[in-house]
């Protein structure tokens, strides 16, 4: 099948007449389908479509043309577009409520004001494009209008169109009846898009819109679970959106870090307003939507190293972990600065952009990380300025010639069946971490710490420095004050042997990372030595929080472990690779190996280990709440919302109550409460609040406090007792 249209991938060099028409059309759009939903008749899902792919691409768009962008691939252009116009919507919210709030004109962040300011931009763009024109007059050429398009329905297409739509069904008949065979499928159904890829039989140009359906399916079943948020930040930060909406405007005076974070209280309540959603639902669900770009982004910048194979299933190996599916959707903040993350990671190896521009560009991206998550923040002023030490000791390196040291003649002659095997490109970039950049960051860091967060970096670095000092000579290399080390140690002390196999397989990758890593240090760290240093400044700290006793208890290792994997998953791959190729040729030395077709089967199995299919189908103690009911989660059924509202209304004492085996529930539910009535003050452990004297269960739960308890409650299957 042909069709013709626009040549979208060649936007960057459209004649701003055409570029007009694309503008209008998304006003009038917007203005229409904004008037009708809002006066006439429903068109939510139409006014969330456009008001998306308008505030997300177009004002990036714009931005890239701007700065006379035009030799990126289509891919890049989305990813830029996407970065620029996320940093355009924080920057315009800001400015909306600094002003608007100063002389008392209403609401913000409500459509009106949002629309207006968007239009005043575009003006604004459009007008310097015809200004320049006419000012050089010169004739605009384009090698053609339309382009034509062949599309071609392969099985391995269909499957990913259908990855979607099986996790929503899925998860939808898990809500209500409790049948989990559909998510079963659907899991399994994933796993073998690495097979696919492995053995050659889905074309390389689909591998980012593959990459980008499995991210967004196996966000969306976890994200979908319950009618109601569900986790333990995301409780906070759903009262905060809420707060800003009731109040009428963002108070940055409050002196709490997460109301210094734009990627919550400016995105959050913006897209409530434009999209007239319910801000549940916009951090349960188009917060993810706009994550689960990230994997694709890190194949983005993979494939400025190697080839698209070995960057294809570093991004797998980002989604496949769960952390990635299941911690980072209780953190809105953090998905925000972690694609901004991406995004100045694939800055460093974007050589075809001058180095003023990439200098533009990746000061862009850090502000944006320091503005969308304090935690993130502070890490990457570490990881900048072990980079910057990293990059000056390999100045020292080449000026003594350590690298004559180093390459063994064996090594050399195997690196190049290697470097054959892996296809690493042969791009050397400009260095922009400089003396403008590096110092830049770090005054923006302390600035924005000062000025909107009330001091808490410094409070925070101060306070994990204090924990380091008095401890590091005491529990140096203690599982008990450790994080990394205790969970090791517990994951040791598994009996079982699904879930031993589940350790053996990340552990494996993690192995990987220790190979690649010194595969990369001995032959290119010179050619991408930005990269090479910002990778091991990220292993080192990684190897900091299990040795070094609470190091990682602003993030906790998992957190972190899942960061530090967005830069280091390239390097697991390019180390598995090279282990096999090693193991293989000892044993196979005159049959050609294919590290392809092997990280294809290690893939299919490891997203079946990681995802609970294996344990679900075994039954055998399945860890997936999109799998297992019975699992103590801060997840929630309508019966227990409904019958924790009915005890806050009708019982007086709140400390008094027990929520029957889910203190979880309870546990996030007084977080909110304390912030009704301290917002300065955030609970973080239910200590103060022992149940004592009522409890609420689901009927379908059988416990011993039944047969203890009085009913006083009885509705929607949920029963609160006095025991």
């Amino acid at each position: 099948m042909k069709f013709n249209s626009y040549n979208i991938r060649n936007i960057l060099n459209w004649p701003k007449k055409q570029l007009l028409y694309l503008d209008l059309f998304f006003i009038v759009s917007l203005f229409s389908i904004s008037y009708i939903d809002n006066s006439i008749l429903s068109l939510s899902y139409l006014r969330a479509f456009f008001w998306l792919l308008f505030l997300l691409f177009i004002p990036g768009l714009h931005l890239l043309r701007f700065l006379k962008i035009q030799n990126l691939d289509f891919l890049g252009i989305i990813l830029f577009s996407l970065g620029f116009s996320l940093a355009i919507l924080m920057g315009v919210g800001f400015f909306l409520n600094f002003v608007i709030h100063l002389f008392s004109w209403g609401y913000p962040f409500s459509v009106n004001y949002i629309f207006f300011a968007y239009v005043f931009i575009l003006c604004l763009f459009l007008s310097y494009e015809y200004l320049i024109s006419l000012l050089v007059k010169k004739e605009e050429k384009i090698q053609s209008d339309f382009i034509n398009w062949e599309l071609n329905l392969l099985p391995s297409s269909l499957l990913l169109l259908l990855l979607p739509l099986l996790a929503i069904i899925g998860t939808y008949l898990f809500n209500y009846y409790n049948i989990n065979q559909i998510t079963l499928i659907f899991l399994l159904l994933s796993s073998l898009l690495p097979i696919i890829v492995g053995y050659g039989k889905l074309p390389q140009h689909q591998y980012p819109f593959a990459i980008f359906m499995l991210s967004l399916s196996l966000l969306l079943h976890r994200a979908l679970l319950s009618n109601y948020i569900w986790g333990w930040d995301i409780h906070v930060e759903y009262y905060i959106i809420k707060d800003i909406i009731n109040t009428g405007f963002w108070d940055y005076s409050i002196p709490n870090q997460l109301y210094s974070m734009l990627s919550l209280v400016i995105i959050g309540p913006i897209l409530t307003s434009v999209i007239n959603l319910d801000p549940m639902w916009v951090i349960k669900l188009l917060y993810p939507i706009i994550f689960s770009i990230l994997p694709v982004g890190i194949y983005y910048f993979g494939s400025k190293i190697t080839s698209k194979d070995i960057a294809f299933f570093s991004s797998i190996l980002c989604i496949a972990i769960h952390p990635f599916y299941l911690d980072m959707l209780q953190l809105a903040r953090q998905q925000i600065a972690e694609l901004f993350l991406v995004l100045f990671l694939a800055m460093l190896l974007c050589c075809e952009i001058s180095k003023a521009k990439r200098i533009f560009f990746a000061t862009v991206f850090i502000c944006g990380i320091i503005s969308s998550h304090y935690g993130l923040a502070t890490i990457m002023i570490l990881v900048l300025t072990m980079g910057v030490f990293l990059i000056y000791l390999n100045k020292l390196f080449e000026r003594w010639n350590v690298d004559q040291y180093l390459h063994i003649n064996l090594l050399n002659d195997t690196s190049v069946k290697i470097n054959g095997m892996l296809k690493f490109k042969q791009k050397t970039c400009a260095n922009i971490i400089n003396t403008i950049f590096f110092p830049f960051t770090i005054i923006f860091y302390f600035s924005w710490s000062i000025y909107l967060s009330s001091g808490h970096f410094f409070y925070e670095i101060v306070r994990i420095s204090d924990n380091i000092y008095s401890v590091i000579f005491y529990e140096f290399g203690s599982a008990t004050g450790s994080e990394g080390l205790r969970i090791a140690e517990n994951t040791m002390a598994v009996q079982n042997l699904t879930h031993q196999i589940t350790t053996i397989l990340n552990y494996f990758t993690i192995f990987g990372v220790i190979v690649g890593l010194l595969y990369f240090t001995l032959f290119f760290r010179k050619r991408y030595i930005e990269f090479w240093a910002i990778c091991s400044s990220f292993f080192i700290i990684l190897i900091f929080t299990l040795i070094i006793p609470r190091f990682s208890e602003q993030l906790n290792f998992i957190r972190f472990y899942q960061i530090a994997l967005i830069p280091l998953s390239l390097i697991s791959i390019i180390g598995l690779s090279i282990t096999i190729y090693f193991i293989y040729s000892t044993f196979q030395p005159t049959v050609k190996f294919n590290h392809i077709k092997f990280l294809g089967v290690f893939f299919m199995f490891f997203i079946l280990f990681n995802t609970g299919f294996i344990y679900e189908i075994l039954n055998d103690n399945s860890n997936s709440i999109s799998l297992n009911k019975n699992l103590d989660y801060p997840l929630y059924s309508d019966s227990e919302v409904q019958g924790l509202l009915w005890a806050d209304n009708n019982i007086i004492e709140r400390n008094n109550v027990n929520y029957e085996s889910r203190l979880s529930m309870y546990y996030s539910y007084l977080i909110i409460q304390k912030i009704k009535t301290n917002r300065s003050s955030i609970i973080k452990t239910a200590e103060d609040y022992q149940p004592k004297k009522y409890f609420i269960g689901d009927s379908r739960e059988k416990g011993s406090l039944w047969q203890e308890s009085d009913l006083i409650y009885n509705s929607h299957s949920i029963r609160v007792g006095r025991l």
